[in-house]
């Protein structure tokens, strides 16, 4: 995509949560597709979100994945 593009997301971070598989992990297919950075949220899908991050892994979009609990009464993330 070049620069001039207006659905380039070049630059840009997006945190899909639930994003290991089914409509998350499309997002993020999509998503860095478009150039954005992705951070791939996730409850118990380690491995089928690793998995996606080794699809997209190209340096510029630096992506990443870490786990997500919202089992307690906050919302908290633990980065990896």
């Amino acid at each position: 995509m070049t620069t001039d593009d207006p659905f380039s997301l070049a630059g840009k971070v997006a945190v899909v949560t639930g994003g290991s598989s089914g409509i998350g992990a499309a997002s993020v297919r999509l998503l860095a597709g478009a150039g954005a950075r992705v951070v791939v949220g996730y409850n118990k899908g380690a491995e089928r979100a690793a998995a996606l991050i080794a699809e997209h892994a190209l340096p510029a979009l630096k992506p990443s994945f870490m786990p997500l609990d919202r089992s307690g009464d906050a919302f908290s993330w633990d980065p990896l």
